[in-house]
């Protein structure tokens, strides 16, 4: 209970939030997925009497891997990073920085698909609530969806 109202209200609100929004679209963990059929509620609704199966993969633990097929997107392919942000523009010399992706712990995690992305979400309301934390995930999204016509 301590742990949901520090994951929910905490300074980690933003991360954790984004993480389960975005990931409940393209993860096969049952517990993470925003709709469920007749036959998943029912038996989720019994989830106090029996405990519930250890999730195969943990999200929250892993390792930065490099990836060879980043960066998905620049200051130069995307007009929502702002000045500020625009680390090439104030003379950062290197871009290996950017080619990096989180690894979890017993799983491999599916690349982005923003066809498939908007094909779940499309017609609905996401919305980001944080600090600027939650901003750049927002950015970050809406980077990785200008890529689709």
């Amino acid at each position: 209970m301590v742990l949901c109202f520090k994951l929910l209200f905490g300074p980690t609100a933003a991360i954790f939030l984004s993480a389960v929004v975005i990931l409940s679209c393209f993860t096969n963990v049952p517990h993470l997925q925003l709709s469920y059929t007749d036959g998943d509620l029912s038996r989720r609704s019994s989830y106090l009497a029996s405990p519930a199966p250890a999730p195969k993969c943990d999200i929250f633990r892993g390792e930065w891997v490099p990836d060879p097929d980043a960066p998905h997107y620049t200051n130069e392919t995307c007009a929502f990073i702002q000045e500020h942000q625009n680390c090439m523009f104030y003379g950062r010399p290197d871009l290996d920085f950017l080619k990096w992706r989180w690894k979890p712990h017993g799983c491999e995690l599916p690349r982005f698909d923003p066809h498939r992305f908007l094909a779940v979400v499309g017609n609905k309301t996401i919305g980001f609530v944080g600090d600027s934390l939650a901003r750049n995930h927002m950015q970050s999204l809406l980077c990785l969806l200008s890529k689709v016509s």
